[in-house]
């Protein structure tokens, strides 16, 4: 009988290693891939840095991008050829946002937000999280999706442009954009 132990032992072991080897290949399968746009990073600075529904700028941004689907049906132009730019917008915004990707710490000013891991968020005061940045071929106008977090969840979808360098918000005439707000 105590001959068999150390046999036992040397299996269990094995067994451990081949377990913990198999979970790290999963779990690492299972990470997204990061979002590295610069030009990204510029656009969501700028949403990041606009209060959100008197509630002020986000405390934390989490740490993964989160997609709306069916863009299309949460805004549109009067004006046929804003729909028409629109329409190319939510073409590439759902060629970016098949899966999640990973928001790095690349917000400017970086020292005002914290990333907050995903699994996390439910506890945090206020938070943003965002999709990744759908740009036309010029990178003049870009589309995002965002759900901040005050007290209750509210989804925007943005249309910004890119004016004198910097971006904002369009103010189209005629535009009518869905949002979900708290009841």
């Amino acid at each position: 009988m105590i001959t068999c132990f150390p046999r036992f032992a040397g299996v269990l072991y094995a067994f451990v290693v081949l377990a913990q080897s198999w979970w790290a290949a999963q779990t690492a399968t299972e990470k997204p891939n990061q979002y590295l746009d610069s030009d990204g990073y510029a656009v969501l600075s700028t949403v990041a840095a606009t209060p959100h529904d008197g509630c002020g700028a986000p405390m934390g941004i989490v740490d993964q991008t989160k997609p709306v689907r069916d863009i299309l049906t949460r805004v549109s132009f009067d004006n046929a050829d804003h729909q028409r730019q629109l329409r190319a917008l939510a073409t590439e915004y759902d060629n970016i946002n098949r899966i999640p990707l990973e928001v790095l710490p690349r917000f400017s000013p970086r020292e005002r937000y914290t990333l907050l891991p995903h699994v996390f968020v439910s506890a945090a005061d206020r938070y943003l999280r965002v999709s990744a940045v759908a740009f036309d071929k010029e990178k003049t106008l870009a589309l995002v999706s965002v759900e901040h977090w005050c007290g209750c969840v509210v989804s925007h979808v943005l249309v910004l442009e890119k004016q004198d360098g910097k971006w904002q918000e369009v103010n189209w005439p005629g535009k009518h954009i869905e949002q979900a707000t708290c009841d």
